[in-house]
């Protein structure tokens, strides 16, 4: 019995020498393909990231470039506006251009009478001499391209009720471009029109 105790004794011995070669033989393989595998993954990985990093790069590029435009039509309605003060000014033209938005303020006194908004002799007088320096800047071949609408805007005095000075500018503003849009006004062209 002692002997089979020391024959069991061997094999089990024997099995746990070939189970560690087993181990020492095939433990590199298992890390190797493990470290194969972690290769492949970080490999991919890099792949992904170079994808990542080029649209970033192009979405940046995409954002300078639309930097650049809205720094271009900011500057193009600063000299716009630039041009249209310095023309008014040199065609000895009363207006007030807001260096913010050029809108144009004109007195109104000169275009309408109090509480009317039939325009005046010299509201047209002004008008025609006026409106041909203002197009003349518009629709030069620097900045016509930039000019999508001409917007007229009526405006009134305080007093009266709100309802009713909202009912006189918009009239007033009508009267004014129903002046210049007649068929039978010479002072702009069919194609500013």
């Amino acid at each position: 019995t002692r002997l089979k105790a020391l024959e069991r004794t061997v094999r089990r011995l024997k099995d746990e020498y070939n189970s560690m070669m087993d181990k020492l033989i095939y433990a590199p393989k298992k890390i190797a393909v493990g470290m194969m595998e972690k290769m492949e993954q970080l490999d991919a990985l890099s792949i992904q990231l170079g994808n990542q990093k080029t649209q970033i790069d192009e979405q940046q590029k995409a954002l300078e470039d639309q930097q650049m435009q809205i720094e271009a039509l900011v500057g193009m309605r600063t000299r716009i506006i630039s041009s249209l003060s310095s023309a008014l000014k040199e065609a000895s033209i009363s207006a007030q251009v807001d260096p913010t938005n050029g809108s144009i303020a004109l007195e109104s006194d000169v275009m309408f009478e109090l509480g009317s908004y039939d325009l005046s002799e010299r509201g047209e007088r002004f008008i025609d001499r006026f409106l041909p320096v203002y197009l003349d800047v518009l629709f030069s071949d620097e900045y016509r391209s930039y000019v999508s609408e001409i917007l007229i805007e009526g405006h009134t005095d305080s007093l009266g009720t709100y309802l009713d000075n909202l009912a006189l500018s918009q009239q007033r503003a009508l009267a004014v471009a129903a002046y210049v849009l007649d068929d039978d006004y010479r002072g702009i062209s069919s194609a500013q029109k």
